[in-house]
């Protein structure tokens, strides 16, 4: 008999019985039909978490959350890796539906609404990979060069409109070459996108905005951190490959500065 192959079928089928499968969850007391679809990702305790029909900018795009259990009371909560956000909260409260008792969760999102949902099964793998993908299109990871030109290009060219204003980019090509990240400046494109929106809150934001010259880009020394600062009307970005949720974290990071 073959002993090692006996031994590894074992194991095999251990892990495919442990591996938590994707959950899809619907709303069911509000206005609207929501479903949220919830992906383990591959660090420990952490989810990627895909929105649609909450009426919220979040709709359609997949975001990365931590588990954390909660403090006082049974339960679990998840957290928006990178930023203070808790957009989804179990906290053991149960719910008539059919006239069976069954528990629910709410989903708090930053336009103060309140959504609870209700699991309703399991995501079939070609929708879980496909949340997967969606988020690392949101992470801006491209595979050439060319591809993150192009993108920059473009976002400074809308940000340029939106804020009135024509501003030096100064990219350390060969510094992401030296750390073979030469399509890590992609990822400029969500900090410009950050200035773009920011720019429109109101007009002292805008006349901050445009006195930045120049912005020069160079890559960070560690890959999930990043870093900001405006000196002499240069804004100096570190970026870096691995920071999660860029969207949000680009935003925070230049609103704090400015």
């Amino acid at each position: 008999m073959n002993y090692l192959f006996v031994f590894l079928t074992i194991i095999t089928s251990f892990s495919a019985i442990g591996q938590e499968k994707p959950k899809v969850y619907h709303s069911f007391d509000s206005e609207f039909f929501a479903t949220l679809t919830v992906v383990p990702a591959e660090g420990i305790d952490t989810y990627y978490v895909n929105y649609n029909g909450f009426e919220h900018h979040y709709d359609g795009n997949t975001l990365l959350y931590k588990k954390f259990k909660n403090d006082l009371d049974e339960g679990y909560y998840l957290k928006l890796l990178g930023m203070p956000d808790i957009n989804f909260k179990n906290e053991g409260y149960k719910t008539v539906r059919s006239g069976t008792l069954v528990s629910y969760s709410s989903v708090y999102l930053d336009n103060d609404t309140i959504t609870k949902v209700i699991y309703s099964g399991t995501a079939d793998i070609v929708k879980a990979n496909n949340i997967k993908e969606q988020y690392q299109v949101r992470q801006l990871n491209v595979v050439s060069k060319v591809a993150a030109k192009k993108l920059v290009e473009k976002s400074v060219g809308s940000f340029s409109t939106t804020c009135e204003t024509n501003v030096e980019i100064d990219i350390d090509w060969p510094q992401f070459e030296i750390k073979k990240r030469k399509t890590s400046p992609a990822k400029l494109s969500a900090y410009m996108k950050a200035l773009e929106n920011i720019c429109t809150i109101d007009h002292d934001y805008l006349e901050v905005i445009q006195e930045i010259e120049k912005i020069r880009v160079i890559p960070s020394t560690q890959t999930d951190k990043h870093e900001a600062k405006i000196l002499n009307k240069t804004l100096y970005i570190e970026i870096g490959d691995d920071v999660t949720n860029l969207p949000e974290t680009s935003y925070k990071l230049i609103y704090d500065i400015l």
